[in-house]
């Protein structure tokens, strides 16, 4: 359960990255929608690959294979790390909300002082 999980901080990071607090309610009901969709459009491919191809198994693991391939490397060229990298202001900059701290300071500071096992464990 946790390796298929691991998408879940990644994502909701990048929301808190590319948009302001008031839209990221929005945007994460429209990311957590995208899985249903992405569970419709696998069955309905494996549905279409099973009839292509006479049921044959191999071929129906391929073609989905293929297409997750093909739908990883689009992703890892048309995604950006962050704003800045694609010169966009900084989202507080931009919206001009601020970020607190878990004490409730003020911060610019985008990095966290916890270890790894700390923010796994919280």
């Amino acid at each position: 359960a946790v390796t298929q999980a691991m998408g879940a901080p990644a994502c909701q990071r990048e929301i808190s990255l590319w948009f302001p607090k008031t839209h990221r309610g929005m945007m994460y009901a429209i990311w957590s929608s995208a899985h249903n969709a992405g569970a419709f459009a696998c069955v309905a491919t494996i549905q279409l690959a099973t009839f292509l191809f006479s049921g044959s198994l191999t071929a129906v693991f391929l073609t989905a294979s293929v297409i997750s391939a093909i739908i990883a490397t689009l992703m890892l060229f048309i995604n950006s790390e962050r704003p800045e990298t694609e010169g966009l202001p900084n989202i507080a900059d931009y919206s001009g909300q601020i970020e607190l701290t878990e004490s409730g300071k003020s911060t610019s500071q985008e990095l966290s002082s916890q270890s790894l096992w700390q923010i796994f464990v919280h």
